[in-house]
């Protein structure tokens, strides 16, 4: 046998196609390892220890099985004991503040109202600090109840008060001392002053007038707001203020008064630089030196004319927010100026006299933002638009289209959502205002104060029946226009306003309403419309109610 093969054995397997199994004789199999049972004694006993703790974790299994029964129990009682803590904890929170918290809170309601005045003062936060040596110290140390919202009451003196200069002067001088004194204690919070009384009468009351501006000028690097100042008093009170900067004014509200009784000159006021004012009401808002840039909020109370310099000062507003005037048509301007765009103005009231005037308002600005609109009736014959005097705001039959025409082309041009109608005191005819609320497809509130009814009484005091309902401008055609197929709009049948979630109608019942079966227009209208429900809230006169 060859050297290489004498360390080998060949063993052959069954059969002869099968590959040689070779074993190295060198091979020693490796030491048995300590604990591993070797023997059956060894065996065995490994096994009982085995079967040993199966028997253990069998109990222990058992043991969990009945304790979870418990465990759930416990757990339950668990959460209604601090459901019931909670419940009662929730009924004495209310009396969880300290005493003196409590009394803070009570003082503040005592407080909140503050009266200064030359006849008649009201100052409650002295008054109170004056009752015990607690309240005082309470008073002291709590600056917010020496700020609230300052009225200044103006007073009608009589003849013997106008007598005694001297008397007058003496009260101011402690009306001064009494402002002073809260001002000192609010620790430089802002002041909110409100001018109410009766102030048509400043104009002979020089010595009021000057005294109250006084006390007033003395704190105007406080001011936050001036609110229904009288125009007679506003120059002298702003001249007063020797800083040429209000830091802290945010909004300005100067009354009406007759155009009789205007400022001479170009400007109302002398300048003030003002960083944070916001809101102003005035009339003659032209004539107040402002940056208009800065303004989110104007309403001009007086009369303005179509294409007048105030609405030369509206193109710079350019974050105007909310606009209120009144239109009238008597400036007799033809020239229609290019549009400006205010990009943030949402809601916008117009007092006018007809619609016609209202809307041609609408060529002269663009507002993409526009979401609100109010038209009311006034009349123009009136010095004060705001007026409380009823007056209709009707429209000329030929005038119907090129409205119509001007509304369109506002709202194409703007590219605005109107979703917020107001129409106060309209006359309209009833195809007009189908038609006019056409134009506005994506409404989603509409409020309408229709004319009052007006009947003719017999002279042995019967009504007649011929005019008890009398002609108004909501139909029962608006209502069938509103349900899905009942409106033709460029050929196509489509619901006329179909976002409108809620109609509110104030005004006369025309006769249609009461003979007609309208509980079953409105049913079969809100079950054509389950995708945005329909809230509707009708008041007048009829006897559908």
């Amino acid at each position: 046998m060859p050297p290489a093969r004498a360390a080998q054995e060949e063993f052959h397997l069954c059969s002869s196609r099968d590959n040689a199994l070779v074993v190295d004789a060198s091979h020693r199999p490796s030491p048995t390892p300590p604990g591993v049972a070797t023997s059956w004694e060894d065996t065995r006993r490994v096994g009982a220890l085995a079967d040993s703790a199966d028997r253990e974790a069998g109990i222990l299994t058992k043991e969990i099985d009945r304790l979870q029964a418990p465990l759930v129990s416990m757990e339950y009682h668990r959460d209604q004991a601090v459901a019931f803590s909670a419940q009662q904890r929730a009924h004495i929170s209310s009396i969880q503040f300290l005493p003196t918290e409590t009394l803070v809170q009570i003082l503040g309601y005592v407080c909140a109202e503050v009266q200064f005045s030359i006849l008649h003062p009201e100052y409650p936060a002295i008054v109170v600090s004056q009752v015990c040596q607690r309240w005082r110290n309470i008073l002291t140390n709590s600056a917010s109840l020496w700020a609230p919202e300052t009225t200044i009451s103006i007073v009608v003196l009589g003849w013997r008060a106008r007598t005694y200069v001297s008397t007058i002067k003496k009260r101011a001088s402690m009306m001064r001392s009494a402002l002073d004194h809260y001002v000192r204690r609010s620790r430089g919070r802002p002041l909110d002053i409100r001018f109410v009384g009766s102030k048509r009468f400043l104009d002979h009351d020089a010595a009021q007038v000057g005294a109250i501006c006084k006390c007033l000028a003395a704190h105007a690097s406080l001011w936050r707001s001036l609110h229904g100042v009288p125009m007679n008093m506003f120059a002298e009170l702003w001249d007063l203020v020797q800083s040429p900067i209000l830091e802290r004014l945010e909004s300005l509200h100067l009354d009406w008064c007759h155009p009789n009784k205007y400022p001479s000159g170009d400007a109302l006021v002398s300048p003030k630089h003002t960083p944070r004012l916001r809101k102003v009401t005035a009339p003659q808002v032209c004539k107040l030196d402002l940056l208009w840039g800065q303004l989110t909020e104007i309403h001009v109370n007086e009369w303005m004319g179509l294409y007048l310099p105030q609405k030369q000062a509206l193109q710079s507003c350019v974050r105007l927010e909310s606009l209120r005037l009144a239109i009238s048509d008597t400036d007799g301007s033809l020239e229609r100026p290019i549009p400006s765009v205010l990009p943030k103005l949402s809601w916008l009231h117009i007092d006018c006299s007809t619609l016609e005037t209202g809307v041609e308002f609408f060529a002269c600005f663009d507002a993409p933002s526009l979401t609100h609109l109010t038209l009311r009736g006034a009349d123009d014959g009136v010095p004060n638009p705001e007026s409380r005097d009823f007056y209709l705001l009707d429209i000329d039959r030929d005038s119907e289209e090129d409205t119509l025409a001007i509304m369109k082309d506002f709202t194409e041009r703007s590219q605005c959502r109107l979703t917020h109608l107001a129409l106060f005191s309209v006359a309209f005819p009833a195809a007009f205002l189908l038609a006019f609320l056409g134009e506005l497809p994506y409404l989603e509130e509409v409020e309408i104060t229709d004319c009052p009814d007006q009947r003719r009484w017999q002279p042995d005091g019967i009504c007649d029946e011929d005019t008890l309902y009398q002609s108004s401008s909501v139909s029962l055609d608006l209502f069938r226009a509103m349900a899905p197929s009942a409106f033709r709009l460029d050929g196509v049948y489509a619901p006329l306003v179909p976002m409108l979630r809620r109609f509110y109608f104030q005004g006369p019942m025309t006769k249609a309403f009461a003979e007609d079966d309208m509980s079953a227009i409105l049913d079969r209208l809100c079950q054509s419309r389950t995708d945005k429900p329909l809230v509707v809230v009708m008041h007048g006169v009829g006897t559908w109610g």
